[in-house]
């Protein structure tokens, strides 16, 4: 229901791998929220809808790409008591970050409550202009229990430069803790190293 243009606007801004990785439906909201934020002249767009078939909140965030952006959008959402269960993230071509995250809170289900998706968006908007240390909210975060952290999980490191041709994959396991992927992230991004998938 777009005119022509902007419809062919639009399909000039994916890579092969973000029209691989959501459906048409999905192509359709992101060409909404593309198409308001530029229309509004904003900075950064975020959307949560819940999804109750998954128990889990999809959240995307559209903004300028810039290094550490992963990192500091999962700190956020650590910072907000989620968890993150998958995460997509696609660099557009011109520039823009078209970031997806599903989230669930320590229950295991979805955050439905509006003044919980406000606090989020809230969150990853203090985040990314800095008005948050995201290392000190972090460690504010409930912690899990003493009984699960007796059991030893030793942490791994893996690095592989055969697994891909044009990527460099780097495995890391350990104990999963309130804002891990936003520390192995930032670790990641401190190197100079920027995060494809």
């Amino acid at each position: 229901d777009r005119p022509r243009e902007e419809v062919e606007h639009f399909l000039t801004l994916g890579y092969p791998g973000y029209w691989l990785s959501f459906d048409p439906e999905t192509h359709a909201r992101h060409a909404e929220m593309i198409r308001e934020a530029a229309r509004d002249k904003a900075p950064l767009t975020v959307r949560a809808r819940v999804l109750e078939s998954r128990a889990v909140t999809e959240v995307t965030v559209y903004c300028t790409d810039h290094p550490g952006l992963f990192s500091k959008i999962a700190g956020a959402l650590a910072v907000a008591g989620a968890s993150i269960v998958d995460a997509r993230i696609h660099t557009m071509t011109d520039g823009m970050a078209l970031d997806t995250f599903w989230v669930q809170d320590v229950a295991g289900r979805a955050f439905d409550e509006p003044h919980r998706l406000a606090r989020l968006s809230a969150l990853i908007e203090q985040s990314l202009s800095g008005r948050i240390k995201l290392a000190d909210e972090i460690r504010k975060v409930k912690r899990e229990p003493a009984r699960l952290r007796a059991v030893a999980v030793p942490p791994r490191v893996v690095v592989d430069n055969r697994a891909s041709n044009t990527h460099t994959v780097i495995e890391v396991n350990g104990r999963d803790r309130p804002g891990l992927l936003h520390d192995v992230t930032a670790a990641i991004s401190d190197q100079g190293i920027q995060i494809a998938s």
